[in-house]
């Protein structure tokens, strides 16, 4: 606005200090006309930069309301925070004023959002994948967009062969499976999709969505594991694997398969089969410390089977419409079951079931289990 009024003042004084010697003089009177009209032309453009810079500020700030929840909080500090927001301020607008924009109202607007913070636009702020990949060095990467593989066929889509390693999918579908190589540590997978059927070149899905053999600190965040025949299959020991806020579905043998398997946390999770072909998720030979809260079996032929594990904690579980059985626990001690409720599938979802019997818990064989406040309707037990 002040550029606007100094515009102004010095169109006024122009105007009064411009003088022909012979005022009819065509030339003459044509220059002065011409030399109004280009600073009336600045002026107007002066205007416009004017409102342009309130309404960069709206957009702005719209921009800002759109940032929501694809980075986990604890990859991110406050700090961070704050140099991203001021990051994607300068990109966006460039020639906005910087007055315009202090500190104090950069952090006021982080404050005032939940701590999960990205742009949903496709684009990567760290190392991008856009197509099948192995990664063989430690880093945080991300998905550019949909990736399949069209590259190799029959290799996975994406192969891990390192330790030390971010993925987030950025809400983009992988088509194929992501193996993980032998042995490796601290691998987080998040907010996106693994489609086992591969998009392009080969008909028949993959056997798995994510393959692991004697991993640790394995994270699975906002993911879904569709259409293989297992969803994730960790061989050999697995050390500290977490499932959160994640879709298993529509694999046809199992949701999640771990043969030993130490500290397994998995929280509101929804494993759903639908064919009843599939266990939900299945734990054995040795597993040692679990706890499943809040999660969702649904559909599956088995809910939960565990055989031979030990010091696990269940609770908030709801096991419905699983065909054969809610919970099966076999020759293992110190579980404790709390408000998990199972209900039994009608024959009707699957006439091939017509007439199987199936149990809400069966518990056979160990020792210190313990089932309180919880619910079973529908089945024999």
């Amino acid at each position: 606005m002040r550029r606007l009024l100094v515009c102004l003042s010095l169109l006024i004084g122009f105007v009064a200090s411009v003088s022909c010697a012979d005022p009819c003089e065509p030339d003459c009177s044509k220059g002065i006309r011409q030399r109004v009209e280009d600073v009336v032309t600045i002026v107007c453009e002066t205007s416009q930069e004017a409102w342009s810079i309130e309404s960069k500020a709206e957009v702005i700030s719209s921009k800002i309301d759109d940032l929501t929840d694809i980075i986990a909080p604890e990859l991110w500090s406050i700090e961070s925070k704050a140099e991203v927001i001021s990051s994607k301020i300068d990109t966006i607008t460039p020639e906005l004023a910087p007055e315009l924009w202090s500190i104090e109202s950069k952090a006021e607007v982080i404050s005032s959002k939940i701590d999960i913070l990205v742009v949903r636009d496709g684009s990567c702020g760290t190392t991008p994948i856009t197509q099948q990949t192995i990664i063989s060095e430690s880093g945080s990467y991300c998905l550019a967009n949909e990736i399949d593989t069209s590259i190799n066929p029959g290799a996975p889509v994406i192969a891990i062969n390192a330790s030390d390693v971010v993925i987030d999918f950025n809400g983009h579908v992988a088509h194929g499976r992501v193996e993980i190589g032998n042995g490796a540590d601290q691998i987080i997978m998040l907010n996106g999709v693994i489609d086992a059927t591969h998009k392009f070149v080969v008909a028949s899905p993959e056997d798995y969505c994510v393959t692991a053999t004697n991993c640790s600190n394995l994270v699975l965040r906002s993911m879904t594991l569709r259409d293989a025949e297992i969803g994730l299959d960790v061989m050999g020991t697995v050390t500290k694997l977490t499932i959160e806020n994640s879709i298993i579905t529509n694999n046809s043998k199992y949701g999640v398969r771990l043969t030993d398997g130490v500290a397994v946390r998995l929280t509101e999770t929804i494993f759903y089969d639908g064919l009843y072909t599939a266990t939900g998720f299945a734990m054995t030979e040795g597993g040692n410390g679990f706890d499943i809260r809040g999660c969702l079996f649904e559909a599956n032929a088995l809910g939960i089977y565990m055989n031979d594990v030990h010091s696990g904690h269940i609770e908030g579980v709801v096991l419905s419409t699983n065909q054969y059985g809610g919970l099966l626990i076999k020759d293992s001690h110190a579980v404790d079951i709390q408000n998990v409720e199972a209900t039994r599938a009608h024959h009707g979802d699957n006439p091939a079931a017509e007439g199987r019997a199936g149990n809400g818990f069966a518990i056979s064989g160990g020792h210190a289990i313990e089932i309180s406040e919880s619910f079973v309707a529908g089945y024999d037990h």
